[in-house]
């Protein structure tokens, strides 16, 4: 099986959540405080709007994530594809609010699951489920799972 992120979901979750916080403090600020944002500030905002995708993007979601019965082959962005094998498996889980975590013996991957067509998540969460039960992380400590 292997995953193939969509952008365009990408964009549209994280965009679409920087852009209602935005607005959120805007009228905040401008009814609330009787401070409104001049236009220079607000162009300023297309920096982070920028900034912040580009980055969760590179570091959070892999271009390549193929599943194997034997191992799992991710490669992200600028990094060297890995390739670890199943046996290795510590925890996996939800790690908050933006990221999934694999938890292999050495190596822990955090990806963002929101970039990818549902169907293709939830058939990596039943294999997870249906694979290895035992290994359900019940919280995080940083990308640290336990029981």
């Amino acid at each position: 099986m292997t995953l193939k992120p969509s952008l365009w979901l990408f964009l549209r979750t994280v965009l679409g959540i920087l852009i209602a916080l935005t607005v959120f403090g805007y009228f905040w600020q401008g009814y609330g405080e009787g401070h409104w944002w001049s236009y220079d500030y607000d162009l300023s905002l297309a920096v982070p709007l920028t900034v912040v995708p580009c980055f969760m993007w590179i570091a959070f979601v892999p271009l390549e994530l193929t599943i194997s019965d034997e191992c799992l082959k991710i490669r992200y962005a600028f990094r060297r594809a890995r390739e670890v094998r199943w046996t290795r498996l510590m925890f996996w889980g939800n790690g908050g609010e933006a990221t999934f975590l694999l938890q292999f013996s050495g190596v822990t991957f955090q990806i963002a699951l929101f970039a990818f067509p549902r169907d293709q998540r939830e058939q990596l969460i039943d294999l997870l489920k249906r694979r290895f039960p035992l290994h359900r992380a019940k919280g995080w400590s940083g990308i640290s799972g336990f029981r």
